[in-house]
């Protein structure tokens, strides 16, 4: 199984929720309210509604529920947190085995904060230089997406400020490297608080003459958009990498929870639903988040003590 592949699934998927998120309500017609210009973006969030009101009773129950946070403390909870962050590799198993970094703009690592911290080293920086395995993003060499980091050898001060929709921030090519590895190319910087989008799909050929595609992202501000009943807030892919117990989660916000409820952060986390698509057979499974009672703060917090 090629690893372009996984990469491109979910991709595909990303395409599709931000492709949601950007179209017109419309009140007579579509789900959700809204149109859709072909049958897969259909297809895909029919997967993710739920098919009655089932949903909405038992989201509403857990606003009865007492809201309390279990806080261990203990030698070996705090050892956990100083735990080094586990580091794989692209392409083979050491430095030696990764391909030098071709361009200043390419990234040289990717950093992942959802769960447990994990490092993965994508290419070696030219004339030995070190690339950053800060799990900072202070470090002066980090573009911040949501729960990733991407690590480049060159400070990013020296990229500009991208365009609000009309600026390449970054492309991905899945199996444009060396050994089928995937290239990532930061071109400007996305202003805070605002998140990426899949804004186009290129069609290449591969020196090995396979065809590919090179996946380009712009920068959007953060939809203000109020979700409605039934309506999922936020979109979870979740890839589950070969041989291997890491798994890739991307997290696309699609709506604002209306006040006194949140979105789930976790695909993990209460109001967040496996949905029946799979992406291709590859390993890539949706879930979609939707909003549940706010937390409230005025309930007891109880800490166990070893």
């Amino acid at each position: 199984m090629r690893l372009g592949r996984n990469i491109e699934a979910q991709l595909w998927l990303l395409a599709a929720a931000f492709a949601v998120t950007r179209t017109a309500r419309s009140p007579a017609e579509g789900i959700l309210g809204m149109e859709f210009d072909d049958e897969t973006g259909e297809e895909l969030l029919k997967a993710l509604m739920p098919s009655d009101n089932s949903i909405l009773t038992d989201l509403e129950k857990l606003a009865e529920l007492p809201d309390t946070t279990i806080v261990l403390i203990g030698e070996k909870h705090a050892h956990a947190s100083r735990k080094e962050p586990l580091v794989v590799y692209q392409t083979g198993n050491s430095e030696e085995d990764l391909p030098e970094c071709r361009e200043k703009s390419e990234v040289c690592s990717k950093v992942d904060l959802y769960g447990d911290p994990w490092v993965e080293r994508q290419c070696r920086c030219p004339s030995a230089r070190a690339c950053s395995r800060s799990l900072h993003a202070d470090d002066g060499h980090t573009i911040v997406d949501k729960t990733r980091q991407y690590k480049l050898c060159e400070p990013v001060k020296r990229l500009p400020i991208c365009r609000y929709f009309k600026d390449v921030t970054w492309t991905i090519a899945p199996g444009a490297g060396p050994n089928n590895s995937t290239v990532q190319k930061m071109h400007c910087r996305c202003r805070p608080g605002s998140v990426a989008y899949l804004v186009k799909r290129q069609y290449y050929v591969l020196p090995d003459g396979n065809p590919a595609f090179v996946y380009s992202f712009a920068c959007s501000p953060q939809s203000r958009m109020r979700c409605q009943p039934k309506e999922p807030c936020r979109l979870f892919t979740v890839h589950k990498r070969p041989s291997s117990q890491l798994e890739e989660v991307n997290a696309s916000p699609l709506c604002q929870c209306s006040k006194g409820h949140r979105c789930p952060r976790r695909h993990t986390e209460p109001g967040s639903l496996p949905s029946s698509y799979y992406g291709d057979g590859l390993g890539v499974k949706v879930y979609s988040g939707h909003c549940v009672p706010a937390r409230h703060s005025n309930e007891p917090v109880y800490t166990l003590v070893k």
